[in-house]
């Protein structure tokens, strides 16, 4: 996207772009286009929501995760909004309202529901289209019984505050697909999930199958008013997420079988393999350079490359610890074909290991990938610059935020009045299941420093409402540490120190500098891990 301003008014906020037209595109559009096509998106926020912030994903572009760069809109409930912006190729936007992600909520938190696979994305835009989308907050009865399947008991203030994809309601130019998408879920629900079904493994292939002619089905009925180009991310973005492909059924993806439980050497199951990864091909050409633009089929080619080379090579699938270590990396590189493809995946699995690792996970592998590919084209040029970027930020002795923020008694406390001694700053919110189990740990650790003087605990909450915040002290939190709170997942100090997974500690040593924004987590890592750390700050180490 490229020449684009934000301009903000009282009751909307515009995405402009510059010298751009305003049209209807032909079914037989082929992307990317020549020049770029204006897109807009109105919409309206369910009353009760203060805020509601963009994040635009061109996927054949670099994207690092959790990057909300895009665009951000500021609008009170119950206001219109308005965001206008040029495109040449298809994005999927994702929504985040009071800093909670939009999501399908999986049935089995339904009462009477039957199970589905949880499934998050983002609403589909394509250059052209003209879509207004009212974002509902929370349960509404009437459109769950309209859109999603009658019969089904929402459990009382269960998904309040939260947009689902599946009750948005869509209208305006470009709509179809969008409506195509919410037809899928909705007949998903009447299928048991290989996911949470449980069952035998034939029973897991037969659901695999029902999903799958299911989702093909559904587009074939709106082929008429989506282009080819949009089906084929459809059928890339569904197809595998919901009917499984092999890949993920096999690796224990799919969530139905434990490591181990299938011998993925047997010659049965290289067979069944090779036929129903014939079968998802046809469905989905693995050659098409449109999936480029595609949400979710980039983890299908990283699975089946890493499958594929512990099948060829008799190896056991949890060998490979995950796709971020070096030997996944490095079997990435030898078995992919060369093509934008296998530069967007590596990318952005160089990407995630810098975004969730820091430099120890991801530095190596960016500075091979820089190596292989260069600082020039999308993927290069960004892995490059959030290499570069993290280098200098949150390299050990980097520079720490000068933060102002406010304890329960509404005092503002600052970085300056840490300085000299050793600061471990959790980073929470009220909910967080990992927080949760942390506090005791931290409790012990918090004890073991207790007459140190040079040692401070913080506990940083993201929580946006005050009370939950306040609730959460002793739940979420060591009630003992210093409690602190942003106002919200879009603060600076939490884009500083790229936290993007809770709970996350960033340790600062005596001389105001970071230690690291990955400190060990003690009911993880261990207490000795994070022990060995103070005490080694502590000497100057």
């Amino acid at each position: 996207m490229k020449n684009i301003k934000l301009v903000c008014l009282a009751a909307s906020c515009l995405l402009i772009g510059m010298n751009v037209s305003a049209q209807k595109l032909p079914m037989d559009v082929e992307y990317p286009l020549a020049k770029p096509v204006r897109t807009i998106l109105t919409g309206l926020l369910p009353k009760g929501q203060e805020s509601e912030a963009f994040g635009i994903y061109d996927y054949a572009s670099f994207r690092a995760p959790n990057d909300f760069s895009g665009m951000e809109v500021t609008v009170r409930g119950g206001e219109v909004f308005k965001c206008e912006f040029e495109l040449v190729n298809p994005v999927y936007l994702v929504p985040q309202t009071s800093g909670v992600g939009m999501a399908l909520p999986p049935a089995y938190l339904f009462e009477g529901g039957l199970n589905v696979r949880w499934v998050s994305g983002g609403i589909l835009i394509a250059p052209g289209d003209s879509i207004f989308v009212e974002m509902s907050s929370g349960i509404d009865e009437e459109y769950v019984n309209s859109r999603i399947g009658s019969g089904i008991t929402v459990k009382p203030g269960l998904f309040d505050g939260i947009p689902f994809f599946n009750l948005m309601k869509f209208s305006g130019r470009g709509v179809e697909k969008l409506w195509c998408m919410q037809e899928i879920i909705r007949n998903t629900t009447q299928l048991k999930s290989p996911q949470n079904g449980g069952g035998t493994f034939a029973e897991t292939l037969a659901n695999s199958d029902a999903a799958f002619l299911m989702v093909n089905k559904t587009i074939d009925k709106y082929k008429a008013k989506v282009p080819p180009v949009l089906q084929t991310l459809i059928r890339a973005h569904y197809l595998p997420m919901l009917s499984f492909d092999i890949s993920e059924i096999l690796t224990g993806a799919a969530g139905s079988f434990q490591e181990g439980e299938l011998d993925i050497n047997s010659p049965y199951i290289k067979q069944l393999y090779a036929e129903r990864k014939a079968t998802m091909d046809q469905a989905v050409n693995p050659d098409d350079p449109n999936l480029l633009y595609s949400f979710f089929y980039n983890s299908v080619v990283r699975r089946r490359a890493l499958l594929e080379y512990c099948m060829k090579n008799g190896m056991v699938y949890s060998v490979i610890t995950d796709e971020l270590g070096k030997q996944g990396y490095d079997i990435l590189v030898a078995s992919l074909k060369e093509g934008p493809f296998k530069t967007r995946v590596l990318g952005n699995i160089v990407a995630q290991g810098l975004q969730f690792g820091g430099l120890g996970s991801g530095g190596w592998m960016a500075e091979d990938f820089v190596k292989r590919y260069g600082k020039e084209g999308n993927w290069p040029k960004g892995v490059y610059a959030l290499h570069s970027d993290i280098k200098q930020r949150l390299s050990k002795g980097g520079p720490t935020y000068a933060f102002e923020l406010p304890d329960p008694s509404g005092r503002l406390r600052t970085m300056q009045e840490f300085t000299g001694k050793v600061v471990i700053m959790d980073f929470m919110y009220n909910g967080c299941p990992g927080c949760a189990k942390m506090v005791p740990s931290m409790a012990k650790m918090h004890e073991s420093f207790a007459d140190n003087d040079d040692v401070v605990f913080i506990a940083v909450s993201i929580d946006k409402d005050k009370e939950d915040w306040l609730d959460g002290i002793g739940k979420f939190s060591d009630k003992n540490a210093i409690q602190l709170n942003t106002g919200g997942r879009y603060h600076p100090l939490i884009t500083h120190y790229d936290v993007v997974a809770y709970p996350q500690i960033v340790a600062i040593g005596k001389d105001g500098k970071l230690i690291t924004n990955n400190a060990p987590r003690p009911h993880v890592e261990g207490v000795a891990a994070l022990t060995r750390l103070i005490e080694d700050a502590l000497r100057g180490d």
